[in-house]
């Protein structure tokens, strides 16, 4: 949910050389404010990205004792 503002503050704070790294989920609900950044920023053909295919959260182990359950499954 990176707006054009914070976009803007974010990439003028990145020191000279440096190689930002951005990660998000484009799929989420857009920004409250105007642009949608991330979603743009994938659309452009010249910038490498990773597209993860598997939810990883959903292959948990809950850990067991009290309060935890049994130590189930997502």
């Amino acid at each position: 949910m990176l707006d054009l503002l914070l976009a803007n503050k974010l990439v003028k704070a990145v020191p000279p050389g440096a190689d930002p790294l951005l990660v998000g989920d484009v799929d989420q609900l857009p920004s409250v404010g105007a642009g949608e950044v991330l979603r743009d920023l994938l659309a452009a053909a010249t910038l490498p990205r990773v597209r993860l295919t598997q939810v990883f959260r959903q292959a948990l182990v809950l850990p067991s004792g009290p309060g935890h359950g049994r130590g189930r499954r997502r």
